[in-house]
């Protein structure tokens, strides 16, 4: 296994940051009950599910263009609730793959995990900026059924069918 090094030149083991990860999280939620710590994939979709202990909340990509997120929020909820997914509306174009997607529909993708925003309100457009609190609204609405329903999934990006649909009950 190769070692990992720090600005401290130390070797590390992987075990090693792993335990230290795990004893920081432990030390943090049992200091601050009240503390929502998120986890992140990493870039690729590596989040360890014994960390559902610390943090009940796991940041899947960082890839916020609402058409990539279907994919990646699709193959998410097969094994995890859609309360765990941190989901949020991102600027447009798309930092990673730069589409332009509708601020409606980019909300609507996003409502299917924990719904935010992570953008500058102050350089969305006059008519994006009014949607945000129907969006806020709507999601308030339905926010019990998406973070404890079922997820149904009635067709798929990543087959042959050209749709995304999915039933929350």
């Amino acid at each position: 296994m190769q070692p990992i090094y720090f600005h401290d030149k130390k070797e590390y083991k992987l075990w090693e940051l792993d335990t230290w990860k795990k004893k920081r999280y432990s030390i943090w939620t049992n200091e601050f009950p009240d503390l929502l710590l998120e986890n992140c994939s990493g870039g690729g979709a590596r989040f360890d599910p014994g960390m559902f202990y610390y943090s009940l909340q796991i940041w899947c990509s960082d890839n916020v263009d609402a058409i990539e997120r279907l994919r990646i929020q699709e193959g998410m909820a097969l094994i995890y609730p859609l309360s765990t997914m941190g989901a949020h509306v991102g600027d447009c174009p798309n930092h990673i793959v730069g589409r332009n997607i509708p601020f409606e529909t980019r909300g609507h993708v996003a409502m299917a995990g924990t719904f935010g925003y992570e953008l500058d309100i102050t350089k969305i457009s006059e008519e994006e900026r009014i949607q945000i609190p129907g969006q806020i609204e709507t999601y308030h609405r339905y926010q019990s059924l998406m973070q404890r329903g079922g997820l149904l999934p009635l067709g798929f990006l990543v087959r042959p069918e050209p749709y995304d649909c999915w039933e929350v009950a």
